[in-house]
């Protein structure tokens, strides 16, 4: 998706757009939604603990279970199950309630309930996919009390509204009841609320006369009634299944009963003090249903005959049939019924808003308007409506209630998992004000949720994590960025650390060396083919990209900053894997020993450094397209073939031209963006040829590596990939035989040659140093991305007879098989090689040259043997060999790199590999 605008970007973060994102709030904002809206205020409704938790909480809890399937719940799990059924039920809801109080209570609640807590929390693949099953969740509830409405009255009050139908007459009867409760959501939260005290007051004494009925109505009233008899309770104590039921059916059946905690939590944005309100109303309906429910399982087991209890039928009618007053108890069950209704489409529509106005799901967004008085979410409501209305033409009351239970367990075990990775994360920021939970309670009540789920349906359960995992991939790939945080990079960081300071350097071996790599970026616009080689040479290390500046932080901060970010986008949208980081000091050489003495963390520090070779010295001068992979002799830009013109240049000639000219249009646009910036530091490049070697002396002197690279803006990767698929296809038709079908890798063997001249075996002294470097980084870049396809890796090197030939080949041979490098070997002899920069020196040792002439001869023969490479090692002596100064040294790795591919001018201090098992 494509960046949003700054209109959209206030719906990123949480829900501080919520309040103007209604009917009647900011129109630039919600205009994202609907288009044109009045400019009216919003009112918030601001409940209270008692109306806004706690009598939502308990008209979810005690409904169905109580009035209808408890007793059959006893008459199957006998007494002393089915207070395990209740203590397991209600210790997954307590251990939730924890964490839900632990969440509420740790920033500033808004609308969302459940949702808000989780997707601040986890990050909006998490809190989107919970959010979305938690919505479900309460939609199958609802689905669930109407119908189980619908078939009480129909038992209660024998009636048929569809003659000889009990499935349409069911389906008509809840549809109607479903009218009335989406009229009342409709209406908004102040409608519900003052509906709910009254319903609240009903059920509660339909509840005292039940319970007072069944412990002092005369026994006999109804068959199988027999009071409080102990000789009943013994024959209750324990299990007797029939049928199919299990103790794990029973379970599925029961735990709907404890589904409703969540309820005033759903209210969070209509609550005048969520983190207060939350913890203390929802503990105290927790606490209510258990004292409750252990009563009436008791009363139940202690009262009522097993065939009774177990009989589906008669069972849903005995407390009815118990009760002084039977019409208490019908208007009782009634009542919870559809308060149980009104509770779930209410918490599921404000769940949906939420979702919608945090934009996770395009096809939802419409649902995110709200009215002008109290924020309602109408549209959600009538989409609750809609999909209830569906689900009630499932036959099956069972089925539904299998399902409600799953989702909600679902969501369950994922508000304990937010809880627990907060808290083990060691966040500063989680501090809630509730401090009665802990992380051993939120990973109890997650694994009993997981637990319970496979327990009563291993298929159900699988099914519910596999929509889980579909709603999770599509928001990650589809939802636009968030502002929220997400607990997994503190997990992360929390992680890292702790390996970080387990890594410990002194205990490193060389046979698990990795690269590091410190790319110090002089022109970014011409840097992006050697950061992917330098992103393909780490090889699993670490690889950093860095920035040096001269000036005062205080007064190119924000500069700095903005750079950062430039950076930063590159390499999420180039998707290398590096860090970045930069320095500021008073020179460039002092910012850049600051990088090699502080870059990285740890024992993870970089341990190789490139320079890219300055085209701005005097002593270098521009080389105008030297070289491209596949040169042919034609025009092209970037990297397609070229004549090959070596130019010398004025210092004053503007690199940016040189780049744009190679690389036309194919730099990526944050790279424009950081040179951009960095005009504003200044852009001040090395100031002499003394800084630049003075700082490849630093590196060496920390035992670092160095690369000096050239030519990389002329490197283009599709060419190389071209050049071996051309000729395959050339050899298969038989139109012209090439001398190889790939591009060569080569690593040139130019410094310490006198190691391969010396006969005697090899040792673990000689397996290190600047030649062994050369073959690692080769032989480590031969293993990646289109290097390990589509080039050969070659080492060369050169003799002054012939006659030294077949002896270093033989040296060559053993050193790769001692360190286990698969390369094509080339020796080179000097005698008679008829090299023009040999002409006038015949006769004298390649040593005893001028450094300048040995590096004439060099070029000359890489540019012969390398013409046609895709890319090049060559290893160099120090800077300081030799007696040559900066400028001297400089202008010997210009002429050594002139005109040839992209090279790599390597001297290594590391032992990098062995021969040891």
């Amino acid at each position: 998706m494509g960046k949003r605008s700054s209109l959209e970007q206030p719906l990123a973060g949480d829900y501080a757009s919520m309040d103007s994102d209604v009917e009647g709030g900011s129109g630039s904002l919600s205009a994202l939604v609907e288009g044109s809206i009045a400019d009216a205020p919003v009112i918030k409704n601001e409940l209270g603990t008692f109306m806004g938790v706690y009598v939502p909480c308990c008209l979810s809890i005690f409904g169905i279970i109580l009035f209808l399937k408890l007793s059959n719940v006893v008459g199957e799990a006998g007494l002393w199950w089915s207070y395990f059924l209740v203590f397991f039920g209600e210790a997954i809801a307590i251990l939730t309630v924890l964490s839900i109080c632990a969440c509420s209570t740790n920033g500033r609640m808004k609308g969302g309930g459940s949702y808000f807590m989780i997707s601040r929390a986890l990050g909006p693949e998490f809190g989107g996919a919970i959010g979305l099953i938690f919505y479900l969740a309460n939609i199958f509830a609802t689905a669930l009390y109407l119908k189980a409405l619908a078939a009480d009255i129909r038992e209660t009050i024998p009636v048929m509204i569809i003659p000889n139908s009990e499935y349409m007459s069911d389906v008509v009867m809840s549809t109607i009841a479903l009218f009335f409760v989406i009229a009342i959501c409709y209406i908004g939260a102040e409608a519900y609320s003052k509906t709910a005290l009254l319903i609240f007051a009903i059920l509660v004494l339909s509840i005292v006369s039940g319970l007072l009925s069944l412990l002092f109505q005369s026994p006999g009233v109804t068959e199988g009634y027999t009071g409080i008899r102990s000789e009943t309770l013994s024959q209750n104590l324990q299990a007797d299944y029939t049928g199919s039921n299990t103790l794990w059916v029973m379970f599925g059946v029961f735990f709907n009963a404890v589904t409703g905690l969540n309820a005033g939590a759903n209210m969070s944005g209509d609550l005048k003090d969520p983190g207060r309100s939350i913890p203390r109303g929802t503990l105290a309906a927790m606490g209510t249903s258990l004292v409750t429910y252990l009563i009436f399982v008791t009363v139940f087991a202690s009262s009522i005959e097993r065939p009774i209890l177990q009989d589906p039928n008669k069972s849903l009618t005995i407390m009815q049939n118990v009760c002084f007053h039977p019409a208490l108890v019908y208007v009782g069950i009634f009542i919870s019924l559809f308060a149980g209704s009104l509770a779930s489409v209410i918490g599921a529509s404000r769940i949906m808003q939420a979702l919608a106005r945090d934009r996770l799901l395009a096809p939802l967004n419409m649902f995110a308007k709200g009215s002008a008085k109290g924020d309602e979410p109408r549209r959600a409501v009538f989409l609750s409506y809609c999909l209830v209305q569906m689900f009630l033409f499932i036959g099956s009351l069972n089925q539904v209630a299998a399902l409600t239970t799953l989702m909600f367990l679902v969501s369950y075990a994922t508000t304990n998992l937010a809880c627990f990775v907060l808290e083990v994360s060691g966040a500063p920021n989680f501090r809630p004000m509730f401090k009665y939970f802990s992380w051993h309670t939120a990973l109890s009540g997650g694994l009993a949720c997981v637990i319970a789920m496979f327990l009563i349906d291993p298929a159900y359960a699988a099914g519910a994590f596999f929509f889980f995992l579909v709603v999770f991939v599509s928001i990650h790939y589809t939802a636009p960025p968030q502002s929220w945080g997400d607990i997994s990079q503190a997990l992360i960081y929390h992680q890292v650390r702790k390996y970080l300071l387990r890594l410990d350097e002194r205990k490193q071996h060389v046979k698990f060396w990795r690269p590091g790599v410190l790319l110090v970026v002089d022109d970014p616009t011409r840097s992006h083919s050697l950061i992917n080689v330098a992103n393909n040479m780490k090889k699993g290390g670490l690889f950093i990209l860095a920035s040096a500046h001269e000036g005062d932080i205080r007064q190119v901060g924000s500069a700095v900053a903005e750079e950062r970010n430039h950076w930063m986008d590159y390499i999420r949208t180039t998707k290398i894997k590096a860090f970045y980081d930069v320095a500021v000091a008073s020179s460039r050489r002092s910012a850049i020993q600051n990088l090699l003495m502080t870059c990285g963390l740890g024992s993870m520090r970089p341990n190789i450094i490139i320079y890219d070779l300055p085209s701005y010295f005097s002593s270098v001068g521009l080389q105008d397209a030297a070289y491209s992979s596949g040169s042919s002799g034609e025009d092209t830009v970037e990297g397609e073939p070229l004549r090959r013109v070596t130019e010398r240049s004025q210092r004053s000639r503007s690199i940016h031209e040189l780049a744009r000219r190679v690389q036309g249009g194919k730099i990526p646009a944050e790279l424009m963006q950081v040179r951009a910036t960095r005009a504003k530091l200044g852009g001040k490049n090395f100031a002499s040829e003394e800084e630049f070697v003075a700082l490849l002396d630093d590196a060496l002197a920390l035992d670092k590596s160095v690369l000096v690279s050239r030519g990389f803006e002329n490197l283009n990767r599709e060419l190389i990939v071209q050049y071996t698929l051309e000729n395959i296809v050339s050899s298969m038709l038989g139109l012209r035989k090439a001398p190889s079908k790939k591009m060569n890798l080569d690593i040139w063997i130019f410094s310490e040659r006198e190691t391969f001249l010396t006969n005697g075996d090899w040792d673990c002294s000689l397996v290190g140093g600047n030649v062994t470097f050369a073959l690692q980084l080769g032989c480590i870049l031969h293993m990646t991305d289109i290097w390990k396809e589509h080039t050969n890796l070659r080492v060369i090197t050169f003799v002054e007879t012939h006659q030294e030939v077949e002896r270093v080949y033989r040296r060559f041979e053993e050193l790769l098989l001692l360190i286990r490098i698969r390369a094509k070997i080339v020796v080179l002899a000097l005698e008679g090689s008829e090299l023009r920069t040999l002409r006038d020196t015949t006769g004298v040792p390649f040593s005893s040259l001028e450094t300048a002439t040995q590096a004439e001869v060099a070029n000359e023969l890489i540019a012969r043997q390398s013409g046609q490479s895709a890319l090049s090692f060559i290893t160099v002596d120090a800077p300081g060999d030799h007696g040559r100064d900066a400028e001297r040294f400089v202008a010997d790795l210009e002429i050594l790199s002139r005109g040839i591919p992209p090279t790599f001018m390597v001297h290594g201090r590391s032992v990098v590999t062995t021969s040891e098992l």
